[in-house]
């Protein structure tokens, strides 16, 4: 029986012919730089064509004759780019510009905090409402107290564990102090005083957690 790899060294001469005809089908035909013309590549076709055609008889004369070698050299060869592009798309590095989530002990937990609300009382409008950080005070005045990652916000916070767009202080109608969380149900929440909020109302000497950062509230009246 003749061996299936007795036409492997043709296809070796006819692959180093199909990259000729390729590197002279890119080489420029006019110029100094000339390094073919269109008659030196015409008869490379020829010798391309053929080495196609045996190429293709030989793949399927091997797999009429020994299917399921042909079988696992496929397999072998489509292995290797498939582990590659495997490799890179677990190596997709976060987005810079993206916020890092907090680890939460677990889901049923993240449920119960997000419906908690805290409700405290303020003394009437008019009062003086204020959060502090780093020693600075931001005045709660009239109009809502945003806090997020993003310059636009009127306080900033560029760390990573803090969302583009996290939070509003406002002020209510009656006089209370709410801050509101925007960072969505997955995303890190707005805690007081440990507890994690969806809204609440502020009172004097809470600590206000957003991300990893602390704020402290204050207020006193008129």
């Amino acid at each position: 029986m003749r061996s299936p790899w007795s036409p492997l060294p043709r296809l070796l001469v006819a692959s180093v012919a199909i990259s000729q005809a390729n590197v002279a089908a890119a080489a420029p035909t006019t110029g100094p730089g000339r390094a073919v013309v269109i008659s030196d590549i015409v008869p490379l076709a020829t010798p391309t064509a053929d080495a196609w055609l045996q190429l293709n008889a030989w793949l399927g004369d091997s797999y009429s004759r020994a299917p399921a070698l042909m079988l696992v050299l496929a397999a072998l060869v489509a292995l290797p780019p498939l582990a590659i592009a495997g490799l890179m798309l677990r190596r997709q590095r976060r987005s810079p510009d993206s916020t890092v989530l907090l680890s939460r002990p677990s889901q049923r937990g993240a449920t119960a905090a997000r419906s908690f609300t805290t409700r405290t009382e303020l003394s009437a409008w008019p009062t003086e409402a204020w959060v502090e950080l780093a020693g600075r005070r931001h005045v709660i005045g009239r109009t809502m107290l945003r806090i997020g990652r993003e310059a636009d916000n009127d306080i900033c916070l560029s760390e990573k564990t803090v969302h583009r767009y996290h939070a509003v202080i406002r002020r209510t109608t009656d006089g209370d102090v709410v801050i509101t969380d925007l960072s969505g149900a997955d995303g890190n929440g707005v805690l007081i005083n440990g507890a994690r909020v969806g809204e609440g109302r502020l009172r004097p000497g809470d600590v206000i957690g957003i991300g990893e950062v602390k704020l402290k509230f204050d207020a006193r009246p008129v």
